[in-house]
């Protein structure tokens, strides 16, 4: 096992508070997972306003865990309904890959 593949047992458990708490029913279709991206633009935004205002630095990684809290909780939710099937750790080594082989700035003049 390694360190990515604690990132899909994290996802289970997150997914599974949110549906606990009644955030999520079995197959919840098209219209929810786009509420969920938004949700995740939601909080990229709210980092974005606690970098730009200075807040203080647990305030900012507190976002940055939203993001990711809600990243993982859309990918557990999405697999459980069987619209996705790749484990999050595979799709983040395979970027990991891609990106390393991309050239300076993906090639793109500064």
């Amino acid at each position: 096992m390694t360190y990515l593949d604690e990132i899909n047992s994290y996802a289970k458990e997150v997914h599974q508070n949110s549906v606990d708490k009644g955030f999520w029913e079995p197959n919840n279709g098209l219209i929810f997972y786009i509420k969920q991206c938004a949700m995740i633009h939601s909080e990229v935004s709210e980092l974005v306003d606690a970098i730009s205002k200075g807040y203080p630095e647990e305030e900012v990684v507190e976002e940055m865990a939203d993001i990711v809290v809600r990243l993982c909780d859309l990918w557990q939710g999405m697999a459980d309904d069987g619209v996705v099937e790749t484990k999050l750790s595979d799709a983040l080594i395979e970027k990991s890959i891609k990106n390393k082989s991309r050239p300076r700035m993906h090639g793109k003049l500064a």
